[in-house]
């Protein structure tokens, strides 16, 4: 069950997107590109969720 924060997706999936990336802004970009923030954490853009770890 995921209901650990208001999106539909197990956060895991974020989690291995980020394993072994650069803390760096633009890699974290990179490594995001292609995934929807919001199905992991609800209403929240990609660029605030980089800004909340970075």
């Amino acid at each position: 069950m995921y209901g650990d924060f208001f999106g539909v997706r197990d956060v895991s999936d974020v989690e291995n997107k980020l394993k072994h990336t650069r803390y760096e802004y633009g890699a974290l970009e990179e490594a995001l590109a292609n995934g929807n923030i919001q199905h992991y954490f609800g209403s929240i853009t990609k660029e605030e969720f980089i800004n909340l770890i970075y």
